[in-house]
């Protein structure tokens, strides 16, 4: 494998990476291999502990950070994350020597940083190779010259989110092919917080969207237990229209408002359209004052909080 080449690994948990073991090396070289090959473990032992710990991804990065630290040099380490919709990098974590101002985000365009996001696999691009490809008209300088760098891409099982970079002011030797490796491997670990960290927030917005339009709805409306028939959620305009609280509410069932006539038939309705998924129907309910009034309702049978529910 070429200095400029490599296949990320399709193992969303990748490990360390096991290297040949020549039987020509000598026993200090073989000391510092085995307390390196120590040391990539239990770094990896950390990230994972970090991100089955750690609900928060700036600081789950920032621990990765330090952990990467121990292995190989990291001074200068950044995660780009890719913007589909505009094309464009953000930085949710850098720290650098040189440019200490993590950048605002920027277009994809030419920076060794985009041409790993392009190509999808690890690359180790010293000066030399930075100038062969800046030849070729695939890279440009962005930010301040870095003899040694390092950079992998971010995987998801479906795409390449973005990169994680390490680079290196003084040395272009300051960077192998080992180092390239176990970066890869810990950029499948960040991949996999990211991914995990993009759907927690879709969930949570989902979530406040149905909030928003469940209490705001002009309309009495509701969530009960598909088993029990218990109010699980309930609206003000509910709590308007029947008289009863939130807390009155969360201890009655929908059988409550049934006039003895309506809780007859319910049962049998109820069966009749359980493998619907959805349900209008005319019923008698009574409020809390006494009053019967006639209603239409819409029943929607969904999955809410880890229960079958009807809306």
């Amino acid at each position: 494998m070429t200095s400029s080449e490599g296949v990320a690994s399709d193992n969303p948990m990748p490990q360390p990476p096991i290297p040949e073991i020549s039987t020509t090396i000598n026993p200090e070289q073989l000391a510092a291999l085995l307390r390196r090959m120590e040391s990539e473990r239990q770094v990896i032992a950390e990230i994972v502990h970090a991100l089955n710990q750690t609900a928060n991804l700036d600081e789950l990065l920032a621990g990765i950070h330090q952990a990467l630290k121990k292995v190989l040099p990291a001074e200068n380490c950044f995660v780009a994350l890719h913007d589909s919709a505009t094309d464009t990098f953000s930085f949710p974590f850098f720290v650098d020597e040189v440019d200490v101002a993590p950048p605002s985000p920027q277009r994809v365009g030419h920076s060794c940083t985009a041409y790993v996001f392009r190509k999808g696999i690890p690359m180790l691009i010293p000066q030399s190779e930075f100038d062969r490809l800046a030849a070729e008209g695939e890279v440009e300088l962005v930010g301040a010259p870095a003899p040694g760098w390092l950079g992998v891409p971010l995987q998801t099982p479906n795409e390449t989110i973005g990169v994680l970079v390490v680079q290196h002011y003084e040395s272009a030797k300051a960077y192998d092919q080992r180092d390239l490796e176990f970066l890869n491997s810990v950029g499948g670990h960040i991949a996999l917080a990211i991914e995990r960290r993009r759907a927690e927030d879709a969930l949570r917005k989902n979530e406040e969207m149905f909030r928003l339009l469940f209490s705001h709805n002009p309309l009495p409306t509701w969530v009960i237990d598909r088993e029990t028939l218990n109010f699980l959620e309930v609206n003000e305009a509910a709590v308007r229209a029947y008289g009863y609280s939130l807390e009155e509410f969360k201890n009655m069932t929908i059988l409550d408002f049934q006039t003895e006539d309506e809780k007859i038939k319910r049962p049998n309705d109820l069966e009749e359209n359980r493998g619907d998924g959805l349900y209008r129907g005319h019923w008698k309910h009574r409020k809390k004052d006494g009053k019967t009034i006639e209603v239409e309702t819409t029943v929607h049978e969904l999955e809410y909080s880890g229960k079958r529910v009807r809306l």
